[in-house]
């Protein structure tokens, strides 16, 4: 079971549950995600930031890089850094939306995979305070309504099973690292998989920081289906 390690109120290095195994390549944090993902529990490997999350102006840009010293993935200030980077502009009390810039570096040397979570990642730690208000405005609205609270419920049996299917389609497993599948279908599937996987940590790792609700990935499924049907974000 993963345990949360304390938090520098200083630095504010975040230790995002406890890893399992030593990291010798940045690509054997896939293992661990898959991990995380199958079983359902919080990260089973090491996030840090090294910038001030609660204050931290993401219009300056946050980069993932992968600390082999500190055997973790950490979001530093900057862009162009590691394995991905994003600016996000966040002009929606001005007039109504936002504008966020995302890019993974295929010069990192690690895969796809890793590339497609360190994206999410960045993007759930820049975007989750939008994410939090989208969420408390859906879920708190729907929730005062009991035939549509029952049909999120519905909705919610009917994503845990889709997920599982595309999960094992995609081979994420729990354990090591699995191939990615030949298929191209299943194979860009893993990739989006893994990038809502990151986007879920970067949000949660946000909401541990400011004392709020966490999400799990089913929720996270919901929010983005009301994303697109509503074209928000």
């Amino acid at each position: 079971m993963a345990l949360w390690a304390a938090c520098s109120l200083f630095l504010f290095n975040i230790a995002y549950a406890i890893k399992t195994a030593t990291i010798n390549h940045v690509d054997d944090f896939i293992g661990l995600i898959q991990t995380s993902m199958v079983t359902k529990s919080k990260t089973v490997y090491t996030v840090l930031s090294d910038v001030d999350i609660k204050t931290y102006d993401f219009h300056h840009g946050i980069s993932i890089i992968f600390d082999k010293n500190r055997q973790a993935l950490v979001a530093v200030a900057g862009i162009g850094k590691g394995l991905a980077s994003i600016t996000y502009d966040d002009f929606l009390s001005k007039d109504g939306w936002g504008n966020m810039w995302v890019d993974i570096n295929h010069g990192s040397g690690a895969s796809n995979s890793v590339g497609m979570y360190a994206a999410g990642l960045a993007e759930g730690l820049s975007s989750a305070k939008r994410i939090s208000q989208f969420y408390s405005n859906v879920f708190q609205s729907a929730s005062k309504d009991e035939n549509t609270n029952a049909a999120i419920v519905n909705i919610k049996h009917s994503f845990e099973r889709q997920l599982a299917h595309m999960m094992n389609n995609a081979n994420l497993h729990a354990g090591t690292t699995s191939l990615e599948p030949a298929d191209p279908y299943w194979r860009h599937i893993r990739y989006v998989l893994l990038q809502m996987q990151g986007i879920l940590d970067g949000y949660n790792i946000n909401a541990f920081v400011h004392g709020v609700r966490e999400l799990n990935m089913v929720e996270n499924r919901i929010l983005i289906l009301f994303i697109h049907l509503f074209g928000i974000f």
